[in-house]
Parts: structure tokens; sequence; C-alpha cells
């Protein structure tokens, strides 16, 4: 950590930041554990959307509904 970096919610800079495994970003202890909780809940998300599933997915709903 270089000293300029700051909670990516509330901006508070000082004392122990960290760094979120998932996106880079630095939070208070405060935020972290409630975004890191956050991310781990998406993930399966982030998982699926790479895989391509996720348009497939959005083309068979869209075909479905017309």
């Amino acid at each position: 950590m270089s000293g300029s970096e700051v909670c990516y919610i509330c901006g508070k800079s000082g004392g122990e930041l960290k760094k979120c495994p998932y996106c880079n970003r630095y939070f208070c202890e405060q935020h972290y554990t409630e975004h890191c909780l956050w991310e781990e809940r998406h993930k399966i998300l982030t998982e699926y959307s790479d895989s391509g599933a996720l348009g497939v997915w959005r083309r068979r709903r869209k075909t479905q509904s017309t």
C-alpha cells in the first residue's frame, strides 16, 4: 500500500485499509467485510458471464418471449 489509497465507499484514508481480492479496490475495516460478502454472493454471475453462458441464456429468453 503506497499510502495514497482511500476507502472506495466512504473515502476514509489512513488507518488499516484492505485490498479486495476480487476488484483490487481498497476498503476501510467497516466496509471491507460487507463488500467482500457482496462480491462472494455475485461471484457466480461473473463466472457464468465469463463462460459465455449468460449470452446464450439471454438469447434463449428473448426467443421464448417473442
